[in-house]
């Protein structure tokens, strides 16, 4: 008998504040209701897109794929109230200098 374990995306805020490029920034976000924690822990696919030239704004050199994989989630984040807890940092050596 075969296992199916499916994952879905997590829940985002449709706003988010901008960030500056020279900190580490936190992206919050929802675990959806179908997965658990120990689904998503092991390894996350993160890409990051400039708005104004469509392309990934990660590093090209370190990310030549335009995917980042982080391997371990922050949170539940103690300081926020409400659904989005969890979150993923972007380091500013992350990102593309374009």
């Amino acid at each position: 008998m075969a296992m199916i374990n499916n994952l879905y995306p997590p829940i985002v805020p449709d706003t988010m504040p901008a960030f500056i490029r020279t900190k580490t920034c936190r992206i919050y976000f929802s675990l959806p209701t179908f997965n658990s924690l120990a689904d998503v822990n092991k390894n996350i696919q993160l890409s990051i897109v400039n708005q104004r030239t469509n392309q990934s704004a990660l590093d090209i050199s370190k990310y030549p794929s335009g995917i980042k994989i982080v391997n371990s989630l922050g949170g539940p984040d103690p300081e926020i109230n409400g659904d989005y807890n969890y979150y993923i940092e972007i380091n500013p050596n992350d990102l593309s200098n374009g």
